[in-house]
């Protein structure tokens, strides 16, 4: 029997299919679903920035807010680059609230929209933290894997989150460390 792209049970069997290999990936893990808990990252975490342009307040909030807002671009742009070439090697890619909220390690707070300037940035370094944590992995995967591109795409925004968060601890005049409890595990790790 011949099933055509809209037929439920052609949808439901790719579904299906999908949920699968997802599964899979994730216990057995690969560059792309690495990338899946970046993409999910990276849309909590412009949704965070979205909040934070809105309420932010303070004497540095003009400054502040632009930042904010050229933050959200790129990553609005990074988002699309690495989906883009994640479907070019067939991946899955989280498409979903429902798939970013199960895929996110980072944490929203409607109170965040209360906190002053400096709370705010600083939660983003912890988010920034933790993200470049799964690209460092995913990178690692993609290179296992002989994925040159992702791996090159990877390290390209790999490079924006160092400097990103370089420049948010500047403005929050502190050491490009503080505040940042993945390297304090490594830390004492040694």
């Amino acid at each position: 029997m011949t099933f055509t792209k809209t037929d439920p049970q052609t949808i439901e069997a790719a579904y299906a299919i999908e949920q699968k290999q997802v599964d899979h990936d994730h216990h057995v893990p690969t560059a792309g679903a690495m990338s899946g808990h970046i993409i999910a990252n990276n849309v909590v975490l412009s949704t965070k920035l979205q909040q934070m342009v809105w309420t932010i307040t303070g004497p540095t909030m003009i400054a502040d807010r632009a930042q904010l807002t050229t933050m959200q671009q790129d990553l609005h742009t990074q988002r699309d680059q690495l989906i883009s070439a994640l479907l070019d090697l067939g991946e899955n890619i989280p498409t979903t609230t429902v798939e970013f909220s199960q895929y996110t390690m980072l944490h929203e707070d409607p109170r965040n929209k209360y906190a002053s300037a400096d709370e705010m940035l600083a939660d983003v370094v912890t988010d920034l933290d933790t993200s470049m944590m799964f690209i460092t992995r995913a990178i690692a995967l993609a290179d296992q894997e002989k994925k040159a591109p992702l791996s090159q795409l990877l390290t390209r925004l790999l490079g924006w989150y160092q400097h990103t968060l370089r420049n948010l601890q500047e403005r929050l005049d502190r050491p490009l460390t503080a505040g940042r409890p993945l390297l304090e595990e490594d830390e004492d790790d040694d």
